[in-house]
């Protein structure tokens, strides 16, 4: 209860709170408790808190606690009586209790002068003379068994302020508030936020202290003091200041500053636990390689099943090395990283380690070195810095590639720092190049993951969004784009790369047509560099159109020729191509080579390497060197290509340079002389399939030399290697397009041939050419084929076929092609139930790929739908119905056409979330915490998400997810989530909150009756829809499944990375019998989980009941043929110390994993046989 009951009464308290923050930011005593040892000094509030105050709790500095009742207009009347009654009673029960009735100057004058005035002298021990009014309160507290006495007075107070915006005690809190802000004129903002903050305190039973208050001005961009005494508002000075200059970042191409929280490009990694060293190179030529691996390997993973969202790889890691190649977007993850954690209120340090190194050469300590590079400029003195982050919680160290030739010596500093700081989870980055575990030993690593096609298409919407604001242009925008990126395969590769995204979405902002041949779309690129404004710099060098475009082209060239050379031989090279050019004497030439090299180096195309003591240059992505030096060799005599051809031809390094030569305008030169070195009799010669992509370069090539090139392939294509065929038909497949009469007609020769791999790239090659050259028959026996016996698939599948076939690297990838592209024609040519079923039949075999599967399904969604809707009178309607069922989730088919079934839908949806409640629910049973009241951003559910993910939840079907929904044993369950909390070192107080978060998003749909609903469906039928209670149950079926938008939990939680550390599983306060119990649970997430925290020694204070554990342990065992490598590993790891079998029982498991398929459990085999030998 509060004040009068309302109104005025809950303003008066908010404005209370108020008063009592500013003292609490200021540091300032309030001046109440007179009698008090020490100066009332507050520190934090709590409002509601159903107490003896029941309005306000107040902590001092000293830890005394103050019960505060705050009443507008008091006078004696129930409210008066209640709360001197409440607060004496709480006095009597807590000796070190103070109890304050605070009131302002509109009281009765009997309150706040005559019994103010008699509590002062009762608790100076003064009973002479007292008011009537002091009498009764006397008289009341003895009916209530309350005695009068010195002490009790002593700590019961009458205070009277006014906080009106006008009173005397506004403007001191003002006042104070003015301390600890920059500008003091942001005072009066600053009270009134505190107000406001005050009602919500109330409403939400909220706590406040010097951080959480210093936090929430900062939010309402009331800049803090960088010197104020109160080192909270220090620490979230700096903490604003961190945020603020994090606050946007520049996309190269664009040429502008974007938004961090809105135009991130999102990106992914892929965490691996390998921390051994690896082969090291051992040249500067070996290094770069190692630098541009990134781009030529990672775009090529497919299997994302380890991938995170990098954003969190801060929080779920103590010690991490996030590797990536160049453009890969390293220093601006940290950036939006730093910003996040900062406004969840962490002490974090970013900081770029080559400036450190500075630091470090001029004799600072590493950390004066991390701590003057991570404020600098935030204006906060280093004396400051040092006690506010005294404990910091994050280290982000951008570029320690870029420390050389101190890496080693940073890098072990470094290590040497984070064992003084065990608490710091530190994150380091860094490019391939130079790099090597032994750096920093047992750390953690991950890779950024190039974009995949769902993200360049968030990421470049992004990108769009920040030039355009018109929804309209946005929409016409984004479309264009993503249309280029179809129908150019070499933009959409290039798209992966968030450097290259960055550039393509400008030139199709400026209208710049992204064309079909790559030479073009990088001259586009360079181009754009070029003529681009640098706006986080100014420019330092200038260069005229064609020197400077010269001058890229020749450093391609000499990177290309000689990887690794020194940088000043690289002056030298250029220098010398200049002065023959530009007709310049030798010294001006290299003047004019250094300021090339400068000029291109400001616009980020390359970057300057040291390995060691060895410099030299690369350019930012491989591509852009390559086509450099393509551009270069297309200038080339004829007899100079010849020799170079003839030279590198078979060198895989020069592939792409050759073809963005025959792009750059000498494609007939190129093919032609390719054509003269091939040798048809010679397998491993494949000058004419690089003849046939070089050709594609080009937009026109002449057809007589397309036809060459064809007829020179056409042996390869009847060849017994299924990967000759392939590589082959991939050459022929870039000239489809552009001679499709000549390639459809070696097609269709091939059609009769007796090799399965043969007829299978004929037909590929048919379909590329138009429905014209395809045969029918051909491809219907084709497909069979691939029904019965599919190509073996490069990655594990689920459900592998009985039968499959080894048609070496690219024979899935054809496959599935003609699958996609066979099943459309045929759907066109030969529509049916037979072909409708043939395709389900490829697709419920799970031996597609992602991609063409989904694919598949939905032109069979389409189809089949069409069918159902043109022909229900068909006799065999049932069968289309059945294969509809099979294909679609039911809320599509109920949604088409039954009200009733789609609430059987809503029904499987409700116990789902039932499930999802019950989780929670046992989330916040197990961490034993109270969310509590924090001004922070809206979060994802990063915690929640870890845990989820950690268990295995994700992997469940709907079924096993909606058993956690019937509450089986929960204090098992509870045992297996605290042990699972704890394993995985989440923060108990985050995952309460979120869990909190999410429950109430929950209770949200609970008003929703759907037994009501049903019971309305079933009283009319569909003719008789507009009836009310018939038009009511649709309107709540739409309002609800409006609601429900958001899916389940698991729509809702981000991939994050989850690490075990299975020894907390012996530290934290389990109980074994309930863990023992949980092996009899019937979901199958938490039998595994139970008897993975049992296998590795959960075994709480009690006694562990081994002979219980013994009766299980047939369930232990069966983790060991998992199909999770992890856990396979884990239990083997825990036979080292296993105490539910004997040692015989352990060897004998241990040397069982030495023929395990995964290369970790059987290294982890052979260290457990070592400890269970040695025992």
């Amino acid at each position: 209860m509060s004040g009068s009951g309302g109104g005025g009464g809950y303003e008066y308290q908010a404005r209370a709170a108020a008063y009592i923050n500013a003292h609490i930011l200021a540091q300032q005593p309030l001046g109440w408790l007179l009698e008090h040892s020490t100066p009332d000094v507050p520190i934090a509030v709590v409002e509601e808190t159903n107490g003896p105050g029941d309005d306000i709790n107040i902590t001092l500095e000293d830890g005394a606690v103050i019960e505060l009742q705050a009443k507008h207009g008091l006078k004696k009347d129930k409210d008066f009586w209640e709360a001197i009654v409440k607060l004496a009673n709480g006095l009597r029960q807590q000796p070190s209790l103070y109890g304050i009735l605070l009131t302002d100057s509109t009281a009765s004058g009997t309150i706040k002068d005559k019994l103010r005035q008699d509590l002062k002298r009762l608790g100076q021990g003064r009973t002479d003379d007292l008011k009537k009014i002091t009498q009764e309160v006397i008289d009341k507290l003895n009916a209530e068994d309350i005695r009068n006495t010195t002490t009790l007075f002593r700590r019961l107070q009458i205070i009277v302020i006014d906080l009106d915006d006008d009173s005397q005690g506004a403007k001191s809190a003002q006042i104070l508030l003015s301390q600890v802000i920059n500008d003091q004129k942001q005072a009066g903002q600053a009270w009134n936020t505190l107000v406001k903050d005050g009602f919500s305190l109330i409403t939400n039973r909220g706590r406040r202290d010097s951080e959480g208050l210093a936090r929430l001005l900062s939010r309402h961009h009331i800049q803090l003091s960088a010197t104020g005494v109160n080192l909270a508002v220090v620490a979230e000075r700096y903490r604003a200041w961190l945020r603020e200059t994090t606050t946007h970042f520049t996309v190269p191409g664009l040429g502008i500053e974007l938004p961090i929280e809105t135009a991130w490009i999102q990106l992914q990694a892929y965490g691996s636990s390998e921390t051994e060293e690896r082969d090291r190179p051992k040249t500067i030529e070996e290094w770069l390689a190692s630098y541009h691996e990134w781009s030529r390997l990672a775009a090529r993973r497919e299997d994302r099943s380890k991938a995170f969202d990098a954003d969190y790889i801060a929080e779920f890691n103590r010690q991490i090395v996030v590797i990536g190649g160049p453009g890969a977007g390293k220093s601006t993850l940290l950036r939006r990283v730093a910003h996040r954690l900062a406004g969840l209120g962490k002490r974090v340090l970013l900081i770029r380690l080559p400036h450190v190194a500075k630091y470090f050469e001029q004799g600072k300590t590493f950390e004066e070195a991390i701590l003057k590079v991570a404020a600098d400029g935030s204006g906060i003195e280093i004396d400051q810095l040092q006690l506010i982050l005294a404990n910091r919680d994050y280290l982000l160290a951008d570029g320690l590639d870029e420390c050389d030739p101190q890496r080693a010596t940073i890098a072990n500093a470094l290590f040497r720092w984070v064992a003084g700081h065990s608490h710091t989870r530190v994150v380091v980055t860094t490019r391939p190049v130079g790099h090597d575990a032994g750096l920093l030993p047992g750390w953690e690593y991950a890779e950024l993951l190039p974009l995949d096609p769902q993200g360049i298409r968030k990421n470049a919407q992004q990108l769009i969004e920040a030039k355009f604001t018109d929804k309209t242009q946005l929409e016409e925008q984004l479309a264009l784009f993503e249309q280029r990126l179809e129908t150019n395969r070499t933009a959409s590769l290039a798209a992966r790369n968030p450097l290259l995204l960055g550039f393509l979405v400008q030139l199709s902002i400026n209208g710049i047509e992204l064309v079909q041949q790559r030479a073009g779309l990088y001259e586009s690129i360079i181009e754009l560099v070029y003529n681009q404004s640098l706006p986080d710099r100014e420019s330092k060098t200038d260069l005229d159109a064609p020197v400077a475009f010269r001058v890229i082209e020749t450093i391609g060239w000499i990177l290309q020729t000689t990887p690794g050379i020194p940088e000043r031989k690289l002056v030298e090279l250029l220098g010398q191509e200049l002065a023959n050019e530009l007709d310049l004497k030798p010294l001006a030439a290299q003047r004019e080579a250094q300021k090339g090299l400068e000029f291109w180096e400001e616009r980020r195309i390359i970057e300057r390497l040291s390995v060691g003591h060895q410099n030299a240059v690369t350019f930012v992505h491989p591509s852009l060197g390559e086509y450099a030096a393509g551009r270069y060799a297309s200038r080339l005599s004829e007899k100079e290509v010849h020799q170079w051809l003839a030279r590198v031809r078979r060198q895989p390094k020069w592939r792409e340079s050759i073809l963005f030569c025959a792009g750059a305008g000498a494609a007939e030169r190129i093919s032609t002389q390719l054509l003269e070195l091939d040798n048809p009799e010679e397998p491993t010669s494949t000058e004419a399939v690089l003849a046939a992509a070089a050709l594609a370069e080009t937009t026109e090539p002449p057809l007589k030399l397309m036809e060459a090139v064809a007829n020179q392939i056409l042996p390869r294509l009847k060849s017994p290697i299924p990967d000759v065929v392939f590589e082959a038909a991939q050459a022929l497949l870039a000239l489809a397009d552009l001679a499709p009469n000549i390639i459809g007609t070696i097609a269709q020769s091939l059609f009769k041939q007796a090799q399965s791999w043969t007829r299978l790239a004929a037909t590929m090659l048919a379909l590329a050419c138009g429905e014209d050259y395809v045969d029918l028959d051909i491809l219907k026996e084709v497909l069979d084929n691939i029904i019965a016996e599919p190509a073996q698939a490069p990655v594990p599948f689920l459900s592998k076929p009985k039968k499959s076939k080894r048609y070496g690297r690219f024979g899935w990838e054809f496959q599935n092609h003609v699958l996609l592209q066979g099943f459309q024609l045929l759907l066109k040519k030969q529509p049916g139930l037979e072909t409708a079923k043939q395709i389900e039949q490829i697709i419920s075999t799970g031996t597609l790929s992602f991609g063409t599967s989904s694919s598949l399904r939905n032109l069979l969604t389409t189809y089949v739908l069409e069918k159902r809707k043109s022909e229900e009178q068909q006799e065999d309607i049932e069968e289309w119905k059945l294969l509809w069922c099979k294909l679609i989730r039911p809320d599509k088919l109920f949604a088409e056409f039954n009200p009733r079934k789609l609430l059987t839908d809503l029904r499987r949806r409700e116990r789902t979330r039932d499930a999802d409640r019950a989780i929670l629910e046992a989330v916040l049973r197990t961490t034993d915490s109270i969310p509590v009241s924090q001004v922070l951003p809206p979060q994802a559910l990063v915690h929640i998400g870890a845990l989820i993910g950690g268990i295995g939840w994700e992997n469940l079907s709907v079924s096993e997810w909606d058993v956690m929904g019937h509450r089986h044993d929960l204090k098992a369950v509870d045992a297996v989530l605290k042990g699972m909390i704890a394993v995985l070192e989440i923060d108990p107080q985050r995952v309460a909150t979120e869990a909190a978060s999410v429950l109430e998003d929950i209770k949200r749909t609970d008003s929703y009756d759907l037994d009501a609903i049903e019971v309305a469906l079933q009283t009319k039928e569909n003719i008789e829809n507009k009836s009310q209670g018939f038009a009511w149950a649709l309107e709540q079926i739409e309002k609800l499944l409006e609601e429900s938008k958001g899916g389940s939990l698991f729509g809702k939680i981000p991939q994050v990375p989850v690490k075990f550390r299975w020894q907390r599983a012996r530290e934290v306060d389990l109980s074994p019998k309930d863990l023992v119990r949980a092996l009899d649970h019937p979901s199958e997430i938490i039998v595994r989980s139970a008897a993975l925290l049992l296998a590795n020694g959960a075994r709480g204070n009690e006694v562990a009941p081994v002979e219980s554990l013994r009766i299980f342990k047939s369930k232990l065992i069966e983790l060991f043929d998992s199909p999770y490598t992890e856990i396979r590993e884990i239990m083997v790891r825990a036979l080292a110390s296993a105490d539910w079998l004997d040692r015989e029982e352990a060897i004998i498991l241990a040397q069982k994993a030495l023929q395990d398929n995964d290369l970790a459990v059987r290294d982890q085999a052979v260290e457990t046989l070592r400890i269970l030998e040695s025992q």
